[in-house]
């Protein structure tokens, strides 16, 4: 049984270019008494700004969010994206239809509103999306980093900031009589280091994600010149492939493809993937299981494009290995005191043993609270 339940932080004022911490929102036990487990962070901002020149494209409503972080109790960081950035990693990793645009905001004095952007922490869009879900224990807290007061002046618009306040609604069920391990992946991006290729680092995980975004107006500046694409370190990970035939992939696994009369790009449509500011090199779907992609520790993008790519970033999401004593002082701390064993996609449970070793770390474990003895 999953209790759907919401949370609401305090609200936090605007302060340019500050930190703001967010915790202690999210109590770690349901009305059950169940673990709380969260699904999805809703950032909001209520804002007043007076608006000259020209006005705000509603893409560009992103960037009320400075930069968001979403760290772990433990101090480890799963999100660390750029307000713009969310908007790319919330239509790649969200179901259709699920992620909201606003109107263009027309010029005015004190123009006053309220604007939210959804963190998919659990991956709805792949297969057995919730196994990335985060336990309210393992939450330590969300970090969001108010926009600079000229952040929105962007192409001719003159914005004023007035004033502004920050909060989050937290979105989350409660799992009664079993305790699940849930896995953990890190989000996070990267500049391009030149026009022609770039070295990540620091990934040490299961590569699932690789998007390519351009900042700039109206969501993000054109990636037309990005001609195409290739990963040979490690060995063969991507063979040379266009910019165009990454664009088909992602709009047939998103279930986005163009059918209509109007030419490429030019159906009714503000995804960034379809309008050229945003490449997706690798990309989860249901058919993707949580231990699904290589293990890569660094990659090599080597790139052919006619012009730089400024301001453009690498957007990575990689599966991140379980610490095997790490779970199991967890399932003690939550009642469990015998075998905690896989949960299959059957609904059946395996010993661990029965698994290859490669795949342990990135496998979806759980067990009953109480005697620890699993289900038949």
């Amino acid at each position: 049984m999953a209790t759907r339940l919401r949370y609401v932080s305090e609200k936090k004022a605007w302060s340019d270019g500050q930190a703001l911490e967010f915790t202690g929102f999210i109590p770690h036990i349901g009305p059950n008494g169940g673990r709380v487990i969260i699904r999805t962070l809703h950032l909001y901002m209520d804002y007043v700004m007076t608006i000259a020149t020209a006005a705000i494209q509603g893409e560009d409503l992103w960037r009320l969010f400075g930069k968001f972080e979403l760290v772990k109790a433990t101090g480890g960081t799963r999100w660390k994206l750029f307000g713009d950035q969310c908007r790319i990693a919330a239509y790649a990793w969200m179901p259709k239809g699920a992620v909201p645009e606003s109107p263009d905001i027309a010029i005015g004095a004190g123009t006053a509103g309220t604007w939210a952007i959804p963190i998919p922490v659990a991956k709805p869009r792949m297969r057995d999306g919730e196994d990335f879900a985060m336990p309210a224990d393992d939450f330590g807290k969300a970090v969001i980093t108010s926009m600079g007061a000229n952040d929105l002046d962007i192409g001719t618009s003159d914005v004023t900031f007035t004033s502004g306040s920050y909060y989050i609604w937290a979105e989350c069920y409660e799992e009664v009589g079993k305790v699940k391990f849930y896995l953990d992946d890190y989000v996070k991006s990267d500049d391009l280091q030149s026009q022609a290729q770039t070295v990540l680092t620091g990934l040490d995980g299961k590569l699932q994600d690789l998007l390519i975004h351009a900042r700039g107006a109206s969501g993000g500046a054109s990636l037309a010149n990005f001609t195409d694409v290739t990963i040979d370190e490690p060995e063969r990970l991507l063979q040379k492939t266009k910019r165009t035939e990454l664009l088909h992939e992602y709009r047939v696994r998103t279930r986005n493809a163009s059918n209509g009369t109007s030419a490429q790009g030019a159906e009714v449509t503000v995804d960034p993937f379809v309008q050229g500011t945003a490449v997706a090199i690798f990309l989860h779907d249901e058919f993707t299981s949580c231990w699904d992609g290589p293990y890569v520790e660094r990659l090599k993008l080597d790139m052919t494009n006619t012009v730089t790519l400024a301001g453009s970033r690498v957007i990575s999401r990689v599966v991140k290995p379980r610490d095997k004593d790490a779970a199991n002082a967890q399932a003690v701390a939550h009642g469990v005191t015998g075998g905690v064993e896989v949960a299959t996609a059957g609904k059946t449970h395996r010993s661990l043993g029965n698994f290859d070793k490669k795949l342990q770390p990135y496998l979806p474990m759980e067990a009953p609270v109480g005697d620890g003895k699993v289900k038949a």
